[in-house]
């Protein structure tokens, strides 16, 4: 696979050379269960027309986990000097991450007008990819027609603005956008059969900076930037049908070194109502969450909740920064890194990366725990102080205010429960199970971080980072049911990312975790109904099952379908929003039923 393209620069070029303080432009990733907005400076969730949370689970139900998410990253110079970008709400007027590439001459610049040519997204399939590269194997191949396999094909629209190549007279880098490039000449031409490279069954694609603007943190610039690619699956897996990832290739294109660098990835959890939530962690499975502070997540402030049984929903570090070199292959033990680290004790020398170093939480409002109000604030969070410099402790409220907070016991991980039975966060003493509910915390409105390092960043240093964003709720037993519900999710989640090879999905005809059914709606109606829903199968339903999944993911119905009209009783559902699904051979029919 190579990186790079020429054809984009003139597609790039016809853009509006409108400035901008803020990148306008959204996207969504919707092939499954989720639809998630991102935008091209890095902001997850947060729709800057409402103000409002964009990023819903189960899809069409109203109903959103998240309401904001982004990158944060920060470290100190030679000097001692802080380099931090950090994004919040984009409540300010220049927010620290900008759209678009810097320059590899060592400057790491970006213009204005640069940086609005690339506030855009770039949305591919990845069954468009795998039917392009057919039908250029299918030219190539003697015998094969491709007026009567592809009748028809034409490129999608997509693949020629692709941004593959950079602009060099802007120095910037020949490669960007990764594409597979199917004449093998180095240059991007989906004319030629180069095609997109990406993972997963959709995947997005967007390039951000920290040096375009001042940054309202506080911090100084680094002069990094950022090639973002969240992704997400067509699967009937109930896991991943609920998950989005999201891969981020840090590059520092600056001169200057950074010591004691962290990285992380912030979010603001608002499970339904925003305003009863708690939250932990899972610090050997590097996973920060949240969940409802009782069994019933109310509507409020205008938004919905959840309801009875509420979900957690929570982010997971699958691959973290790599740690310092240094020669040998540093040995599995029970202290950080290399609990909940990778790469250690595998006989290869420097390939070890960090896990979750500190998971961080404050809430909102002023105050030492509260939001960050200067780069000082933020780069503590970040190595798991609180903003008035204080450690994090373990007990109560972490806070050295709270008396329940033990003074002399420092805490890399905030309310991790049982999960660190090693004490890898105290310092190797175990302590008891701490959680919110048996600290006595009021549920409220909370921020968290998932934090990795420390590590030094080298000028010219690239590596990366995925995370995935993972949804779940048990059908009984409370919130901390569907915490448990939630793990066991994230070990199907880890399982399936430790087994991807990291190519490009569409290459060689396989897309995704196989070939993608078509699919298809199926219309059950009337919606929303009372106690029965009419379907009007074709003939290739005859046979079939429906399955009726409720918010969950449950199968809470099911019945073999017959062609022509079919009538389901749903008197013995509760109210609430239900997915229709049936699977036919190549295809996969699903709708959406509202039982009032």
């Amino acid at each position: 696979m190579v990186r790079k393209t020429t054809l984009l620069l003139p597609a790039i070029a016809m853009l509006p050379m409108l400035c901008t303080a803020q990148s306008t432009s959204i996207a969504y990733l919707e092939i499954n269960d989720v639809k998630a907005l991102f935008m091209p400076h890095g902001m997850i969730a947060k729709n800057p027309g409402t103000s409002q949370s964009d990023y819903e689970v189960p899809a069409m139900s109203g109903r959103h986990p998240l309401y904001a998410a982004s990158l944060w990253i920060g470290g100190v110079d030679g000097s001692q000097q802080l380099h931090l970008a950090a994004l919040k709400y984009d409540q300010d007027t220049y927010p620290d991450f900008a759209p678009g590439p810097l320059s590899i001459d060592g400057t790491a610049t970006i213009t204005a007008a640069t940086s609005q040519q690339y506030d855009q997204i770039w949305k591919i399939d990845a069954a468009d990819v795998a039917e392009h590269q057919a039908y250029f194997t299918c030219l190539a191949t003697p015998g094969c027609d491709p007026a009567v396999e592809f009748p028809g094909y034409t490129v999608p629209a997509g693949f020629y603005q692709w941004p593959a190549h950079g602009d060099l007279q802007q120095d910037q880098a020949l490669y960007l956008a990764p594409f597979i490039d199917f004449d093998a000449n180095g240059a991007y031409d989906p004319d030629e059969g180069d095609a997109p490279c990406i993972q997963g069954d959709q995947a997005l694609f967007f390039i951000y900076n920290d040096k375009l603007h001042p940054h309202a943190s506080g911090g100084l610039p680094i002069g990094v930037e950022v090639q973002a690619m969240p992704f997400a699956f067509a699967t009937a897996d109930p896991a991943l049908a609920q998950t989005i990832f999201l891969k981020y290739h840090v590059i520092n294109r600056g001169t200057l070194t950074l010591y004691n660098t962290y990285v992380s990835l912030f979010t603001d959890f608002d499970l339904g109502n925003y305003d009863d939530d708690l939250i932990g962690c899972d610090a050997a499975r590097n996973l920060w969450y949240a969940y409802n502070g009782d069994n019933n997540d109310e509507n409020g402030s205008g938004l919905l909740g959840y309801g009875t049984q509420p979900p957690a929903f929570g982010a997971v570090m699958l691959q973290g920064p790599f740690m310092d070199a240094n020669a040998i292959d540093d040995p599995v033990d029970n202290t950080l890194p290399a609990w909940n680290g990778t790469g250690f004790g595998d006989g290869a020398n420097d390939n070890e990366r960090l896990g979750i170093a500190y998971t961080r939480y404050y809430n909102n409002g002023g105050g030492p725990m509260g939001d960050p109000m200067t780069a000082g604030a933020y780069y503590n969070y970040l190595r798991g102080l609180w903003a008035d410099n204080s450690p994090q402790l373990y007990g109560g409220n972490g806070h050295i205010s709270d008396p329940d907070a033990d003074p002399n016991l420092t805490a890399h991980f905030a309310y991790p429960d049982d999960t660190d039975p090693v004490g890898a966060g105290t310092g190797g003493a175990v302590q008891a199970a701490w959680n919110e509910m048996n600290a006595g915390n009021l549920p409220g409105d909370r921020r968290m971080l998932g934090n990795s390092g420390p590590f030094t960043l080298e000028p010219g240093e690239e590596f990366d980072l995925v995370y995935a964003l993972v949804y779940a709720r048990a059908g009984s037993g409370g919130p901390f049911a569907s915490v448990a519900a939630l793990q066991q999710r994230v070990d199907s989640v880890c399982a399936f990312w430790e087994q991807l090879d990291g190519g490009c999905t569409g290459q060689d005809g396989q897309v995704g975790l196989g070939p993608v059914p078509d699919i298809r709606p199926l219309l059950l109606y009337p919606s929303p109904c009372a106690d029965r829903v009419h379907l009007d199968a074709a003939a290739d339903l005859a046979g079939t099952a429906l399955e009726v999944l409720d918010a969950t993911g449950r199968t809470v119905l099911t019945r073999t379908l017959r062609t022509g009209e079919n009538t389901i009783d749903v008197s013995g559902l509760a109210p609430g929003l239900y997915t229709g699904a049936a699977t036919t051979r190549g295809a996969r029919l699903v709708g959406r039923l509202v039982k009032e």
